[in-house]
């Protein structure tokens, strides 16, 4: 009879050390999301954009703006893939949809580059943002300021800094 007691006592010790873990890895993440947002928005400020009212409750978290007739709507896309319909959804006759990822612009989203196992959890987190980019017809290669935008999608996260020391 004392067996299973001792059993028991044992699982639900290891049970609450791994919740317990998990929230402790949880509570220290940073906001990734609201970092690149803050980014984004000075950038496309400082280019001369006009931005929308921030809404820190939208998901995928965006910045969307204009200059002149040029309406630019720049998401940060889930490593996992699962925004990358949304910009296809987004983007109407002429607009130009892409998606940016470390140093690199793509027609669709490269799943399987943008995420990275990490290996003491067995979580799966993105390395750099993923940003997903629509812009419209009036936009031109030269309005958007592409450089600039695929170097914010170069810069890695603080959680894949903090995995990789």
């Amino acid at each position: 009879m004392r067996a299973p007691r001792f059993g028991s006592f044992l699982f639900v010790v290891l049970l609450l050390c791994t919740i317990g873990l998990k929230v402790f890895v949880l509570i220290r993440q940073p906001d990734t999301g609201m970092r690149t947002r803050l980014n984004l928005r000075a950038l496309l400020t400082a280019q001369g954009f006009e931005l929308e009212p921030d809404d820190a409750e939208a998901e995928p978290p965006f910045v969307a703006g204009h200059a002149g007739d040029c309406a630019l709507v720049v998401f940060i896309a889930s490593p996992h893939g699962w925004h990358r319909y949304l910009l296809r959804e987004m983007v109407g006759p002429g607009d130009t949809a892409t998606f940016l990822y470390d140093k690199a612009r793509y027609a669709d989203q490269p799943v399987w580059s943008t995420w990275r196992v990490n290996e003491l959890m067995g979580h799966r987190m993105a390395d750099k943002p993923v940003l997903g980019v629509r812009a419209s017809s009036a936009c031109g290669e030269t309005i958007v300021p592409w450089a600039a935008l695929i170097g914010l999608s170069s810069t890695r996260t603080p959680a894949a800094r903090a995995a990789a020391r």
